[in-house]
Protein backbone atom coordinates (compact mmCIF):
# COMPACT_ATOMS: atom_id res chain seq x y z
CA UNK A 1 0.00 0.00 0.00
CA UNK A 2 1.59 3.07 -1.27
CA UNK A 3 2.21 5.78 1.85
CA UNK A 4 2.07 9.63 1.40
CA UNK A 5 5.58 9.98 1.41
CA UNK A 6 5.95 7.41 -1.24
CA UNK A 7 3.53 9.51 -3.50
CA UNK A 8 5.37 13.44 -3.02
CA UNK A 9 8.57 11.30 -3.73
CA UNK A 10 7.28 10.26 -7.06
CA UNK A 11 5.59 13.70 -7.11
CA UNK A 12 9.14 14.87 -7.31
CA UNK A 13 10.76 12.59 -9.18
CA UNK A 14 8.56 13.02 -12.14
CA UNK A 15 8.75 16.94 -11.98
CA UNK A 16 12.46 16.33 -12.37
CA UNK A 17 12.98 14.30 -14.93
CA UNK A 18 10.04 16.02 -16.76
CA UNK A 19 9.63 19.67 -16.02
CA UNK A 20 6.01 19.00 -16.22
CA UNK A 21 4.54 17.32 -12.96
CA UNK A 22 2.33 14.40 -12.13
CA UNK A 23 -0.47 13.60 -14.32
CA UNK A 24 -3.67 14.06 -12.57
CA UNK A 25 -4.81 10.32 -14.58
CA UNK A 26 -2.56 8.74 -11.82
CA UNK A 27 -5.90 9.92 -9.56
CA UNK A 28 -8.51 8.35 -11.50
CA UNK A 29 -6.33 5.29 -12.62
CA UNK A 30 -5.83 4.43 -8.65
CA UNK A 31 -8.59 1.94 -7.60
CA UNK A 32 -7.72 2.29 -3.91
CA UNK A 33 -8.04 6.54 -3.58
CA UNK A 34 -4.75 6.87 -2.10
CA UNK A 35 -3.07 8.82 -4.58
CA UNK A 36 -6.41 11.06 -4.80
CA UNK A 37 -6.44 11.32 -1.22
CA UNK A 38 -3.34 12.19 -0.25
CA UNK A 39 -2.40 14.48 -2.90
CA UNK A 40 -5.18 16.76 -1.89
CA UNK A 41 -3.80 16.24 1.44
CA UNK A 42 -0.37 17.63 -0.18
CA UNK A 43 -2.17 20.67 -1.83
CA UNK A 44 -4.03 21.19 1.69
CA UNK A 45 0.03 21.44 3.01
CA UNK A 46 1.00 23.91 0.46
CA UNK A 47 3.48 21.34 -1.57
CA UNK A 48 1.46 20.48 -4.28
CA UNK A 49 -0.41 22.83 -6.46
CA UNK A 50 -3.35 21.56 -9.36
CA UNK A 51 -2.55 23.30 -12.79
CA UNK A 52 -5.07 22.99 -15.56
CA UNK A 53 -3.61 23.27 -18.83
CA UNK A 54 -6.24 24.85 -20.75
CA UNK A 55 -7.88 21.53 -22.54
CA UNK A 56 -11.26 20.17 -22.27
CA UNK A 57 -10.88 16.53 -24.22
CA UNK A 58 -11.05 13.78 -21.80
CA UNK A 59 -11.59 13.71 -18.64
CA UNK A 60 -10.87 16.27 -16.12
CA UNK A 61 -8.05 15.06 -14.48
CA UNK A 62 -6.48 14.55 -18.29
CA UNK A 63 -5.70 18.20 -18.42
CA UNK A 64 -4.21 18.84 -14.84
CA UNK A 65 -1.02 18.21 -13.77
CA UNK A 66 0.31 18.48 -10.20
CA UNK A 67 3.51 20.54 -9.49
CA UNK A 68 5.91 20.98 -6.23
CA UNK A 69 4.86 24.54 -5.06
CA UNK A 70 8.30 25.13 -5.36
CA UNK A 71 10.59 25.35 -8.58
CA UNK A 72 9.48 26.56 -11.99
CA UNK A 73 6.07 25.94 -13.10
CA UNK A 74 5.87 25.45 -16.62
CA UNK A 75 2.16 25.35 -16.68
CA UNK A 76 2.37 29.29 -14.95
CA UNK A 77 5.07 30.78 -17.72
CA UNK A 78 2.92 33.30 -19.62
CA UNK A 79 6.10 34.72 -20.46
CA UNK A 80 6.53 38.24 -21.50
CA UNK A 81 5.34 38.97 -24.90
CA UNK A 82 1.27 39.21 -23.36
CA UNK A 83 0.45 36.78 -25.67
CA UNK A 84 -2.22 34.65 -24.84
CA UNK A 85 -3.23 31.03 -25.28
CA UNK A 86 -6.09 28.86 -23.65
CA UNK A 87 -3.83 26.45 -23.74
CA UNK A 88 -0.30 26.53 -21.33
CA UNK A 89 2.80 25.15 -21.22
CA UNK A 90 3.99 26.60 -24.17
CA UNK A 91 7.66 26.58 -22.68
CA UNK A 92 7.18 22.88 -21.91
CA UNK A 93 9.89 22.25 -25.03
CA UNK A 94 12.27 24.43 -23.12
CA UNK A 95 11.82 22.87 -20.22
CA UNK A 96 12.85 19.31 -22.43
CA UNK A 97 15.53 20.92 -24.24
CA UNK A 98 17.07 22.36 -20.53
CA UNK A 99 16.41 18.74 -18.88
CA UNK A 100 17.96 17.17 -21.50
CA UNK A 101 14.99 15.18 -22.88
CA UNK A 102 15.32 16.32 -26.40
CA UNK A 103 16.58 13.55 -29.14
CA UNK A 104 19.43 14.51 -31.37
CA UNK A 105 17.22 14.55 -34.39
CA UNK A 106 13.81 15.27 -35.39
CA UNK A 107 11.01 12.54 -35.20
CA UNK A 108 8.60 14.66 -37.13
CA UNK A 109 6.99 18.50 -37.23
CA UNK A 110 5.82 17.65 -33.64
CA UNK A 111 8.56 16.05 -32.30
CA UNK A 112 11.82 18.34 -33.19
CA UNK A 113 15.33 17.63 -32.88
CA UNK A 114 18.44 18.54 -30.62
CA UNK A 115 19.76 19.52 -33.65
CA UNK A 116 16.70 21.73 -34.85
CA UNK A 117 16.93 23.84 -32.21
CA UNK A 118 20.87 24.49 -32.35
CA UNK A 119 20.25 25.46 -36.06
CA UNK A 120 17.36 28.18 -35.41
CA UNK A 121 19.21 31.32 -34.19
CA UNK A 122 15.29 32.51 -33.25
CA UNK A 123 14.85 29.44 -31.28
CA UNK A 124 17.99 30.16 -29.27
CA UNK A 125 17.09 33.75 -28.66
CA UNK A 126 14.08 32.55 -27.47
CA UNK A 127 15.29 29.83 -25.59
CA UNK A 128 18.35 32.03 -24.01
CA UNK A 129 15.97 34.78 -23.04
CA UNK A 130 13.46 32.15 -21.33
CA UNK A 131 16.50 31.11 -19.26
CA UNK A 132 17.81 33.86 -18.10
CA UNK A 133 14.63 34.97 -16.76
CA UNK A 134 13.84 31.44 -15.45
CA UNK A 135 17.65 30.15 -14.24
CA UNK A 136 17.40 30.21 -10.50
CA UNK A 137 13.55 28.85 -10.50
CA UNK A 138 14.76 26.22 -12.70
CA UNK A 139 17.62 25.50 -10.29
CA UNK A 140 14.91 25.18 -7.64
CA UNK A 141 13.12 22.80 -9.35
CA UNK A 142 16.08 20.36 -10.35
CA UNK A 143 17.12 20.42 -6.42
CA UNK A 144 13.91 20.24 -4.87
CA UNK A 145 14.58 16.89 -2.13
CA UNK A 146 11.75 14.12 -2.84
CA UNK A 147 11.74 13.84 1.13
CA UNK A 148 8.21 14.49 2.20
CA UNK A 149 8.58 17.09 4.93
CA UNK A 150 6.01 15.79 6.84
CA UNK A 151 8.47 12.11 7.61
CA UNK A 152 9.80 10.90 11.04
CA UNK A 153 13.09 12.24 10.09
CA UNK A 154 14.09 10.97 13.79
CA UNK A 155 13.98 7.17 12.75
CA UNK A 156 17.36 4.96 11.33
CA UNK A 157 17.00 1.83 10.04
CA UNK A 158 19.29 -0.84 11.57
CA UNK A 159 20.47 -0.33 7.79
CA UNK A 160 20.71 3.30 7.89
CA UNK A 161 22.82 3.18 11.41
CA UNK A 162 25.13 0.70 9.33
CA UNK A 163 26.08 2.91 6.28
CA UNK A 164 26.05 6.39 8.66
CA UNK A 165 28.75 4.59 10.69
CA UNK A 166 30.85 3.36 7.26
CA UNK A 167 31.63 7.04 6.80
CA UNK A 168 35.00 8.37 7.33
CA UNK A 169 33.39 10.83 9.04
CA UNK A 170 31.84 8.71 11.50
CA UNK A 171 35.34 7.33 12.01
CA UNK A 172 36.66 10.77 12.81
CA UNK A 173 33.87 11.41 15.13
CA UNK A 174 33.04 14.67 13.57
CA UNK A 175 30.29 17.46 14.51
CA UNK A 176 26.89 16.58 12.75
CA UNK A 177 27.31 20.10 10.89
CA UNK A 178 30.74 18.94 9.41
CA UNK A 179 29.05 15.30 8.85
CA UNK A 180 26.20 17.25 7.25
CA UNK A 181 28.61 19.43 4.78
CA UNK A 182 30.34 16.55 3.83
CA UNK A 183 26.86 14.50 2.69
CA UNK A 184 25.52 17.75 0.90
CA UNK A 185 29.29 18.06 -1.21
CA UNK A 186 28.83 14.17 -2.02
CA UNK A 187 24.73 14.93 -3.08
CA UNK A 188 26.21 17.79 -4.70
CA UNK A 189 28.57 15.57 -6.49
CA UNK A 190 26.02 12.32 -7.21
CA UNK A 191 23.62 15.17 -8.93
CA UNK A 192 25.96 16.17 -11.25
CA UNK A 193 26.94 12.55 -12.20
CA UNK A 194 22.94 11.67 -12.49
CA UNK A 195 22.97 14.99 -15.03
CA UNK A 196 25.70 13.75 -17.00
CA UNK A 197 23.78 10.02 -17.32
CA UNK A 198 20.84 11.78 -18.42
CA UNK A 199 22.73 13.36 -21.19
CA UNK A 200 24.45 10.07 -21.95
CA UNK A 201 20.93 8.05 -22.26
CA UNK A 202 19.52 10.97 -24.74
CA UNK A 203 22.71 10.44 -27.03
CA UNK A 204 22.56 6.73 -26.88
CA UNK A 205 19.32 7.12 -27.55
CA UNK A 206 19.68 8.62 -30.85
CA UNK A 207 21.22 5.38 -32.24
CA UNK A 208 20.50 2.17 -30.40
CA UNK A 209 21.70 -0.04 -33.27
CA UNK A 210 25.37 1.39 -32.32
CA UNK A 211 24.90 2.10 -28.91
CA UNK A 212 22.17 -0.18 -27.65
CA UNK A 213 24.07 -1.66 -24.97
CA UNK A 214 25.88 1.25 -23.89
CA UNK A 215 21.96 2.86 -23.43
CA UNK A 216 20.99 -0.09 -21.65
CA UNK A 217 23.84 -0.22 -18.95
CA UNK A 218 22.81 3.56 -18.45
CA UNK A 219 19.77 3.06 -17.51
CA UNK A 220 20.61 0.87 -14.91
CA UNK A 221 23.33 3.04 -13.55
CA UNK A 222 20.83 6.24 -13.58
CA UNK A 223 18.22 3.51 -11.18
CA UNK A 224 21.02 3.37 -8.61
CA UNK A 225 22.11 6.57 -9.18
CA UNK A 226 18.42 8.02 -7.82
CA UNK A 227 18.31 5.37 -4.71
CA UNK A 228 21.72 6.72 -3.73
CA UNK A 229 20.14 10.14 -4.18
CA UNK A 230 17.16 9.35 -2.42
CA UNK A 231 18.90 7.68 0.23
CA UNK A 232 21.38 10.79 1.40
CA UNK A 233 18.43 13.23 1.19
CA UNK A 234 17.36 10.85 4.21
CA UNK A 235 20.29 10.76 5.99
CA UNK A 236 20.64 14.77 5.53
CA UNK A 237 17.52 14.97 6.76
CA UNK A 238 18.03 12.90 9.77
CA UNK A 239 21.08 14.94 10.03
CA UNK A 240 19.46 18.32 10.38
CA UNK A 241 16.84 16.92 12.95
CA UNK A 242 20.18 16.73 15.31
CA UNK A 243 21.95 19.25 17.46
CA UNK A 244 24.44 20.39 15.25
CA UNK A 245 27.17 20.82 17.34
CA UNK A 246 27.41 17.13 18.88
CA UNK A 247 29.86 14.70 17.71
CA UNK A 248 28.32 12.09 15.55
CA UNK A 249 29.45 9.08 17.40
CA UNK A 250 27.58 10.73 20.53
CA UNK A 251 23.87 10.30 18.75
CA UNK A 252 23.98 6.49 17.68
Amino acid sequence: MITKSEVYKNLINIQKESGQGLSGIVKVADNSNLYSKYIDELIQEGLVKACHTGGSLGHYESNVFYMPTSGYNVWEDDGTDEYYSRHKGRYLHFVRLYLGLVNMESRGPLEPGLLTYLQDPDTMKDYSEWLSRNSEQLKVMTNLSNVYPGEDSGYLSSSDIEWIKSKDWFKKNKTISECLNDSKDRLTKDKEIYKISKELISLYKTNLAKYGTEFKNEELNIIELQKDIDFRNHINTWLRSQEQSKKIQSVL
